[in-house]
């Protein structure tokens, strides 16, 4: 058991460290693009929550949408950066 504990700990701190350096090349090619996080955050949210085996159930998606908000974690769980990257909504302003 302590053993599957520790290759699903190796194996999402190498998707960890292979999407944060894939993310931080596309942040330098699209500078000033406000869908960065979103674009970038999804497929680390996605192998997070495979590697975990974890199926994540949302209520109320269609009610986000790309108006000026704030997220906040309550920080119950380490598993707030992979949830994250589920539910932020595409932003489609450019705001100057």
């Amino acid at each position: 058991m302590a053993l599957v504990f520790y290759l699903k700990f190796l194996w999402i701190t190498l998707w960890l460290v292979l999407t944060s350096i894939l993310g931080l090349i596309g942040a330098i090619l699209r500078w000033g693009n406000l869908n960065i996080d979103r674009d970038f955050g999804r497929p680390f949210s996605w192998g997070a929550l495979k590697i975990l085996g974890l199926k994540v159930e949302m209520e109320g998606y269609e009610n986000l949408n790309s108006n000026p908000c704030i997220y906040i974690a309550n920080h119950q769980s380490a598993l707030d950066l992979a949830l994250f990257g589920t539910l932020s909504p595409k932003c489609y302003r450019d705001w100057e």
